[in-house]
């Protein structure tokens, strides 16, 4: 996971820095994931950080949203339909088992 930041007002370029690889587990009393890495070097300095990002249930939505129409609008176009479908194509058991943990839940409410 790369994250990326630059200037709001006086822009002097992006710096970034990588999660190598970023470990992720649902914290159930946030109701998040988290992801998290240690001896991040900093930005701009000598320093490393350890580092934790959460994601809520609505941003991950909005995740899968934004890869799923990006697929769909690459198949049908020039773009990158099959690098998607291939780094996308592990995750596929997990989106269909908790396609269908969510549809078992909803049918018996």
């Amino acid at each position: 996971m790369q994250i990326v930041r630059w200037g709001s007002e006086r822009d002097h370029g992006s710096s970034s820095t990588v999660f190598e690889p970023p470990s992720a587990k649902w914290n159930h009393i946030n109701k998040v994931v988290e992801m998290r890495d240690t001896f991040v070097p900093d930005f701009n300095t000598n320093a490393n950080h350890n580092w934790e990002v959460s994601v809520n249930l609505r941003e991950l939505h909005i995740m899968i949203d934004a890869v799923a129409d990006a697929l769909h609008s690459e198949m049908f176009g020039e773009g990158n339909a099959a690098l998607i479908a291939k780094e996308m194509s592990p995750s596929l058991t997990s989106l269909l088992r908790l396609a269908t943990i969510c549809s078992q839940y909803l049918e018996n409410k």
